[in-house]
């Protein structure tokens, strides 16, 4: 009898210690909450498959799925939200969120198939760095984001609804193992401007290219659309604040404007510029870190630009670029070109420290038919050595430029104003050892 005694109190200390375990384990790793499930929708993890429930703690580790009528709604610890619609499959690799240390933050999705939507949270606000979105083809990071992702073996799709997000083709450059948006060669964004654009990577692509969604029966929004439970679309469909990583964004050109090298040292004939004068539609500040204390409230500064009635357009490691809230009235037809009438450069070396620069030869034509730009310049660091900046690309509906063509390792992105008269455009142009040169242009007709 005492035995029997001993016996259970000694299985009652093992089932004891193993709860105690396995409660310590799964509060550690908790990695959000489920807020809404209807249909066929299931949670996965080392062989076992349960019903996903609401209220149900979803942890670090685990598959969700969801059948052809499922939707599954999870809120995650740092408040960000997250939605699988019908036939979706999407693994949770890492997601830590620490308030006090915003560097440990750490969020990976794996997304396998299905159309998926990422709002971002405080983890990914703080440490957009370290966010990262894999599918079967590509990589995705963020720029602080509401986006829609619709995920096949042979096609990622992305909707961005707010903010932008950074699309890779996973390589050796770009790794599926690690975090936050890849610098490669192929890298490509899209932005919430780029309104009724979507970003695409298909099998036997290289490279991500922007799509118009015309109603498609591709785009993921009309594959799957929302439940009226997810959380509304935001009306100024643009996040408060915009910031690219830490490591600066490379866009490559599939062809060169410029056939020659365009390497400093370059001693190319300019010609000087003759500022316009007219009342701007667009406007940009610098980041704090490239600004003295006295210059972080007042003029200059992102605070002092980033004003009600004004969109985000695009920003680099140095500026942030808004333009004025507006539909967009184009010409149908004409050639034009643009003048230079406002601009601020610097050449950024491996340290991340900045020195003023020089804008020359400046041109900005635009075919409003043909719905295309044309730009070049050529920046002058203080030791007189010259960087050619060009690129080339369409115009969509909303104004917004996007880039097809250009100088190699070069950024460029911008849009017109309402009445098409204004254009502003950010550029960066990466170079060796470290060095980019990177600036800020408005022009007029």
């Amino acid at each position: 009898m005492r035995s029997k005694y001993i016996q259970s109190v000694e299985l009652c200390s093992v089932i004891l210690l193993a709860w105690l375990f396995a409660f310590n384990a799964y509060a550690a790793d908790i990695a959000g909450t489920v807020s809404f499930v209807i249909g066929d929708a299931q949670v996965m993890q080392d062989g076992q498959i349960q019903k996903v429930a609401r209220g149900q703690n979803i942890l670090v580790g685990q598959t969700l799925q969801t059948g052809d009528n499922g939707h599954i709604h999870l809120r995650m610890i740092d408040g960000a939200f997250v939605s699988l619609r019908p036939s979706s499959r999407m693994k949770i690799d890492d997601y830590k969120y620490d308030q006090a240390s915003p560097s440990n933050n750490s969020i990976k999705f794996n997304v396998e198939q299905g159309v998926v939507r990422s709002i971002t949270g405080k983890a990914g606000e703080a440490a957009k760095d370290k966010y990262r979105m894999n599918t079967p083809l590509a990589a995705i990071g963020i720029r602080g984001t509401d986006f829609v992702v619709r995920v096949s073996q042979e096609l990622t799709r992305v909707t961005v609804q707010s903010g932008a997000i950074v699309m890779s083709p996973l390589s050796k450059d770009c790794a599926a193992a690690g975090f936050g948006p890849c610098n490669s060669e192929n890298s490509r964004v899209l932005s919430a401007i780029m309104k009724n654009t979507d970003l695409e990577l298909r099998g036997i692509s290289k490279v991500p290219r922007p799509v118009p969604q015309d109603k498609s029966t591709e785009t993921p929004n009309v594959v799957a659309p929302p439940r009226p439970e997810e959380p509304k679309v935001s009306a100024d469909s643009q996040p408060k604040a915009v910031v690219l990583p830490a490591t600066p964004l490379t866009v490559i050109s599939v062809a060169e404007v410029n056939k020659t090298e365009n390497k400093i040292g370059s001693k190319d004939p300019v010609t000087p510029v003759t500022p316009v004068v007219s009342a701007p539609e667009f406007w940009w500040g610098r980041w704090s870190t490239f600004l003295t204390e006295e210059q972080k409230n007042g003029k200059g500064s992102i605070a002092s630009v980033a004003l009600p009635g004004r969109d985000v357009v695009s920003s680099n490691d140095v500026f942030g670029l808004f333009k004025e809230t507006a539909n967009i009235t184009m010409p149908s037809s004409g050639r034009v070109g643009f003048k230079l009438a406002e601009s601020e450069a610097y050449v950024m070396d491996a340290q991340r420290a900045i020195s003023p620069a020089k804008i020359t030869s400046p041109s900005l034509t635009v075919d409003f038919e043909q719905r295309r730009y044309e730009t070049s310049l050529i920046v002058s660091g203080k030791d007189a050595s010259q960087v050619s900046i060009g690129s080339a690309g369409q115009i969509n509906f909303q104004g917004a430029f996007i880039s097809q063509s250009g100088t190699p390792n070069t950024t460029i992105e911008g849009a017109l104003s309402k009445n098409a008269d204004q254009a502003g455009y950010l550029f960066q142009r990466n170079l060796s050892n470290g060095v980019s040169v990177l600036g800020a242009t408005r022009w007029v007709k």
